[in-house]
C-alpha cells in the first residue's frame, strides 16, 4: 500500500475540493441555453462542458504531481476509451475532411476536440471519485438536476413557466423539449436518470453488507432470518433521514419517468425497457433478497408479455393509449398498421444501410470522425424518398456510424469499451458487494443508453451521463478500487481510514539525505527543486496553458456564434467569419446564401463586384475546409448563377464556376432531392435546351412527387419557344 503524505499544506485540500465541485458544476449542463448565439442548445451546453472541464483538468494536473495518490492508474476501460479518441483522429485526419471530423460543427459540438475533453473527464472521475460513498453523493446530486428538470418538464406540458426560468424552455409543447432543446435528449436523460434513481433508493433498504463466504460463518441459532439480516444488512429501523432520502429518490425516478414519457423518444423507450429487463434478470440470479428475485423473475415474464400485446395489439386495443403521452402517440399512432410509412424510422433504416455500404468502400479508417453526412449523401438510393428529406449528418444509430466513419480502426476499441463496461457491471453484480443495487442499475443504465444509441446519438447533455456511468462501472477495476482504499488524510469522504504505514528506518533515513542533498543543491532555504517544480513552475505552466486554451477554444467560438447572428455590413460580416474558423463553415453558408438572395439589389455594379470577390474567398475557403460537404456546395452554386445575373460582364466566369459546383454536388449525392434539383435550375440558368431537357428528364425519371413537374414543364416550353 502506497504511503501517503499527510496534508500539511492546505492548498491540497483546497485544490480536491476545487476539483470536486468542477464535477458537481458539470452537473448543470443540461439546463445551459444561450440565446444570443446560434444553436442556442447546443453551442452553450458544449463550451460550458469544456470551459468546466479544462478548468478541473488544470486543477487535478496540479494535484496530482501533488499528491501521487490522485494520479491515475492502469485501467482497461480508460485504455479502450483512449484508443477510440486516438482511432477517432486517425479517421479524422485520413478522412474526407480533417477540420469537421476534429471541430464538428455548430449545429454538433461532438469532433475529436470534444471527445478528448471527454477522456479528461473520465480521467478525472476515476481518480477523484473515490469509494461508494463519495459515488452516492455525486449520483444522488444528479438526481437533484433530474427533480429540476423534471419540473421545468411539467411547467412546459401545461404551457406555463416560472418567469425566472423562461429562457430554458423548449420551442415546442407536443413533445417535451425543456432545457435540451430537443425531444430526443430529453428522453435519454429521463431513461438513465430514472434508472439510477430506482438504483440509489434500492440501495437504502438492500444493501448487501457481507460476501457470502462470512454468510456461511454465521452461526446456525436465531433463525434464518436473523442470519440473512445480520449478512445482508436489511434495515428495519427506518429513520427519517433514510425515509426523506428515499422520498428524494422516489421522485427523482417520477421525474425522469416523467419527462422520458414526454418526450415520445421511442429509442429512449427501448433502452429503458432493455435495461430495466437486464437489471430484472441480473437480480433474479444474484440478488440477495429471496423475495426480490421472485418479484424480479414475475417482472420479466410481465414485461415480455407486455411487449407480446404491444407488438399484437398495438393496431387495434392499444389505439386508445395514443392520448395519455407522446411516447403512446407516437408508437400506438403512427406505427399502428394502415397508417403512412413511419419517416422516421424509415430514414433510420436508410441511414444505417447506408453506413454498412460505405464501410466497404473503407473500411480500414472510413470516411473521418463526424464526417457521416458524406456517407448519407453518396449512399442515398433512388427510391428511398420520394421528396425532400433532412440530410442526416448523423446516423442516428451509432454503432454503425462509427463503424462507416472510423472503420475497424475506431470501431473494435469502441465495441471494446461497451462489453468490458458490461462485463465489469455483470461482474460487480455477481460479488454481492454493499453497491450490489447501484451496480445494478448504473450497469442497466449504460445498457439502457447503448439500446438508445442503436436510434440516435451523443450529444453534450447525455454523453455526460455516459462518462458517469463508464466513471462508476471502472471503479470496480482492480487497481482503481485498491487505489480508493488507500488511506487519503484529510480526504473525509473515503470510505476507509486506514493510518498510513510509516516508512523503515533506513529508508527513513536514507530518504532524509536524498532530501538533505537536494536541498543543499537547489541553493534556497533549504527547498529541493522537485518542491519548486510541485509549488511553483509546474502550476504556472498549466495555468498559462489553461488561460490560452480558455481564451482560443472556449472564448472565441463564444464570440464567433454570437457574432453570426448579429446584423452588419457585408465587411463586418466576413470579419466577424474570421473569429474562429474552425467552425465558420456552416456561418459562411449563411453568409452566401445572404449574398446571393441580396446581391442583385445593390445599385452599384462596381459595389457588386467587390461583394462578389469577397464572397467568392469565403466560400473557397469553406470548400478547401469540407470538400463532401453536399450543402456548402449547392450554396456556392447558387452564389455563382446570382453573381452571373448581377454583374453580367463576368457572367461567364461566374456562370462555368456554378457548373462545376454542380458537377461535384451531383458526384457528392447523385440522387439526393437537392442535388437534382439544382441540376435542373443551372440548366436553365446556362439557357442549353439540350440540357435543360436532358436535367428535367433526370428529374422525372428519379420519381419525386414533390409537384414540380408542371412548373418545370411550363420553364421548358418557354425556353423551346426561345429557342425556335
Amino acid at each position: 500500500m502506497a504511503i501517503q503524505r499527510p496534508y500539511a499544506n492546505p492548498a491540497d485540500l483546497v485544490l480536491l475540493w476545487a476539483i470536486r465541485a468542477g464535477l458537481l458544476a458539470l452537473l448543470v449542463t443540461p439546463l445551459i441555453v444561450t440565446p444570443s448565439t446560434i444553436f442556442p442548445f447546443i453551442v452553450g451546453k458544449a463550451l460550458f462542458a469544456r470551459t468546466v472541464i479544462e478548468i478541473v483538468l488544470a486543477l487535478w494536473l496540479v494535484l496530482l504531481i501533488r499528491r501521487p495518490e490522485y494520479r491515475p492508474v492502469a485501467s482497461t476501460l480508460a485504455v479502450l476509451f483512449g484508443l477510440f479518441l486516438l482511432a477517432a483522429l486517425i479517421s479524422g485526419l485520413f478522412g474526407v475532411s480533417p477540420q469537421r471530423s476534429i471541430w464538428s460543427n455548430y449545429e454538433r459540438m461532438t469532433g475529436v476536440y470534444d471527445l478528448a475533453h471527454w477522456f479528461a473527464a473520465l480521467m478525472i472521475m476515476m481518480t477523484v471519485i473515490k469509494g461508494a460513498l463519495q459515488w452516492r453523493i455525486y449520483l444522488s446530486a444528479l438526481m437533484g438536476m433530474a427533480i429540476f428538470i423534471g419540473i421545468l418538464g411539467i411547467l412546459e406540458a401545461n404551457q406555463g413557466t416560472w418567469s425566472a426560468f423562461t429562457w430554458l424552455r423548449g420551442e415546442s409543447v407536443s413533445r417535451l423539449e425543456i432545457s435540451l432543446g430537443n425531444a430526443t435528449y430529453v428522453g435519454a436523460f429521463g431513461m438513465v436518470t430514472t434508472l439510477i434513481a430506482f438504483g440509489l433508493f434500492a440501495d437504502l433498504f438492500w444493501r448487501p453488507k457481507r460476501v457470502p463466504e462470512q454468510v456461511a460463518q454465521e452461526p446456525r441459532r436465531g433463525g434464518r432470518r436473523r442470519r440473512r439480516a445480520a449478512a445482508y444488512g436489511a434495515q428495519s429501523d427506518l429513520d427519517i433521514g433514510r425515509l426523506a432520502l428515499a422520498a428524494f429518490y422516489l421522485g427523482a425516478a417520477a421525474a425522469g419517468a416523467f419527462i422520458m414519457f414526454g418526450s415520445g423518444s421511442r429509442g429512449a423507450f427501448f433502452g429503458f425497457a432493455l435495461g430495466f429487463g437486464l437489471a430484472g434478470t441480473a437480480y433474479a440470479i444474484w440478488g440477495t433478497e429471496r423475495w426480490l428475485r421472485v418479484a424480479s423473475r414475475a417482472g420479466i415474464v410481465l414485461l415480455i408479455g407486455l411487449v407480446i400485446i404491444f407488438l399484437t395489439l398495438r393496431g387495434s386495443a392499444l389505439k386508445g393509449l395514443s392520448g395519455i403521452a407522446p411516447i403512446f402517440d407516437r408508437t400506438v399512432g403512427e406505427s399502428a398498421p394502415g397508417r403512412e410509412r413511419d419517416r422516421s424510422a424509415t430514414s433510420r433504416e436508410i441511414g444505417s444501410r447506408a453506413a454498412l455500404e460505405a464501410f466497404t468502400d473503407r473500411p480500414i479508417v472510413g470516411w473521418g470522425y463526424e464526417n457521416f453526412a458524406t456517407v448519407w449523401n453518396r449512399n442515398i438510393d433512388r427510391g428511398d424518398f420520394t421528396g425532400p428529406f433532412p440530410e442526416f449528418d448523423l446516423a442516428h444509430n451509432k454503432p454503425v456510424e462509427i463503424l462507416a466513419t472510423t472503420g475497424i480502426l475506431g470501431f473494435l476499441p469502441y465495441a471494446g469499451f461497451w462489453l468490458w463496461v458490461l462485463w465489469l457491471g455483470i461482474r460487480k453484480v455477481r460479488a454481492k458487494t454493499e453497491t450490489q443495487m447501484i451496480d445494478l442499475f448504473v450497469t442497466a443504465g449504460i445498457m439502457a443508453f447503448l439500446g438508445h444509441l442503436l436510434f440516435l446519438f451523443d450529444t453534450t447533455s447525455t454523453f455526460l451521463l455516459l462518462i458517469m456511468m463508464m466513471a462508476f462501472a471502472a471503479s470496480s477495476e482492480a487497481r482503481v478500487a485498491a487505489r480508493a482504499r488507500e488511506h487519503m488524510p484529510g480526504d473525509f469522504l473515503a470510505p476507509t481510514a486506514m493510518a498510513a504505514k510509516p516508512a523503515p528506518q533506513h529508508a527513513v533515513g536514507r530518504g532524509r539525505r536524498r532530501r538533505s542533498a537536494r536541498a543543499a543543491d537547489s541553493g534556497s532555504g533549504g527547498e529541493s527543486w522537485g518542491d519548486i517544480w510541485a509549488g511553483a513552475v509546474a502550476p504556472t505552466i498549466i495555468a498559462t496553458v489553461l488561460i490560452l486554451s480558455l481564451f482560443f477554444t472556449q472564448l472565441q467560438p463564444w464570440r464567433a456564434a454570437r457574432a453570426v447572428i448579429e446584423p452588419g455590413t457585408p465587411d463586418e460580416l466576413i470579419a466577424n467569419l474570421g473569429i474562429f474558423t474552425q467552425l465558420s463553415t456552416i456561418t459562411r453558408s449563411q453568409f452566401l446564401n445572404a449574398v446571393a438572395n441580396q446581391l442583385s439589389d445593390v445599385e452599384s455594379l462596381a459595389a457588386r463586384d467587390a461583394i462578389a470577390n469577397a464572397a467568392e474567398g469565403e466560400a473557397i475557403t469553406a470548400i478547401d475546409d469540407e470538400p463532401e460537404n453536399l450543402k456548402l456546395r449547392l450554396v456556392v452554386a447558387d452564389f455563382y448563377r446570382s453573381a452571373a445575373d448581377a454583374i453580367p460582364d463576368r457572367r461567364a466566369e461566374f456562370m462555368q464556376k456554378a457548373r462545376e459546383q454542380t458537377d461535384e454536388a451531383s458526384m457528392i449525392g447523385p440522387h439526393i432531392f437537392e442535388s437534382m434539383q439544382n441540376e435542373v435550375e443551372q440548366a436553365f440558368a446556362e439557357g442549353d435546351l439540350a440540357t435543360i431537357e436532358l436535367a428535367i428528364a433526370r428529374w422525372k425519371d428519379a420519381g419525386w412527387t414533390i409537384g414540380r413537374d408542371q412548373l418545370f414543364d411550363a420553364r421548358l416550353e418557354k425556353a423551346q419557344a426561345a429557342a425556335q
